[in-house]
């Protein structure tokens, strides 16, 4: 790599990239080994009496410092630029330029924040795009140190889903794994990302049972299930959401409430289908695995 290369990876210095141009700046001025006068204070100045090699120290910082704050000033816009001008010491230009953006990254990070906190998913269309906006919030506010792990946001995200999303976060709160960003994304490609308002009659998001062992082994989706898929649709229609059931294999076929030891638990989610299958019936297809 050589100085024409790199220089123009350096950004110009505004009100919203100073994280990103400071550490290019810091990089660029080392890569060119410049950067002496912002590792160590400035020297005694040189008198006569100055012996040989604090003569060259000083001149090794003053060159050092004369560049830092020549190459610096031509990266800062003239917006900011007059405010920090003054500055011919490069550790002091530096320190403040970032007293100045210290209040901008908190005005910006509160910003952030109230955005992160008002978004909302009103509709069933556009859940992915969705998480993926929330998700970049949360990486502008890392940059600007102000962080939240990923099991509070994918909590954080369902709870900004509508109601018709209701079993995905009954299905993720009764699981003992956490679903990472990614997982999450790819578990809502089974809901359509975009359904104009002339097909809105063609799709609906249905509940569905997926059915699992006691021992978080998942039931195939044939014989048992099947049955139990039937039954439970008959029977609760869409208020399946929420509830709890398990299977005894016997008379009641099926209970609501606690889950009984050695019945089958299954958990209520939502799937996608489509007007015309099955003639224009809609019915359950097989079950969705959660985890």
């Amino acid at each position: 790599m050589n100085f024409s290369d790199m220089k123009y990876d350096i950004p110009e210095l505004r009100g919203d990239n100073y994280k990103v141009w400071e550490e290019r700046i810091l990089l660029h001025l080392g890569w060119m080994d410049i950067d002496y006068a912002i590792r160590t204070t400035e020297p005694a100045p040189i008198t006569e009496t100055s012996q040989p090699d604090e003569v060259d120290l000083y001149e090794k910082w003053e060159r050092s410092n004369r560049l830092s704050v020549m190459f610096i000033k031509t990266k800062i816009s003239a917006s900011i630029r007059g405010s920090v001008d003054q500055h011919n010491n490069v550790r002091e230009l530096l320190k403040a330029i970032d007293d100045q953006f210290v209040s901008s990254d908190k005005a910006l990070a509160s910003t952030l924040i109230m955005r992160f906190t008002s978004q909302r998913l009103t509709g069933l269309n556009g859940v992915r795009e969705h998480i993926m906006q929330m998700r970049d919030i949360v990486a502008q506010l890392k940059s600007l140190e102000v962080d939240m792990s990923e099991s509070f946001l994918v909590h954080y995200i369902l709870n900004t889903l509508p109601p018709q999303y209701a079993p995905f976060k009954i299905s993720y709160n009764t699981h003992k794994d956490k679903w990472s960003i990614n997982e999450l994304m790819t578990i809502f490609r089974k809901v359509p990302t975009s359904v104009s308002n002339q097909d809105r009659d063609k799709h609906a998001l249905i509940p569905h049972v997926a059915l699992f062992y006691e021992d978080d082994r998942p039931v195939d989706g044939k014989g048992v299930s099947r049955k139990v898929f039937d039954r439970v649709h008959e029977t609760y229609d869409t208020e399946l959401a929420g509830k709890e059931f398990a299977y005894d294999g016997e008379k009641s076929l099926f209970t609501v409430g606690p889950l009984p030891r050695n019945k089958l638990e299954f958990t209520v989610v939502l799937e996608d289908v489509t007007s015309s299958r099955n003639n224009g019936n809609t019915s359950p297809g097989r079950a969705w695995k959660s985890k």
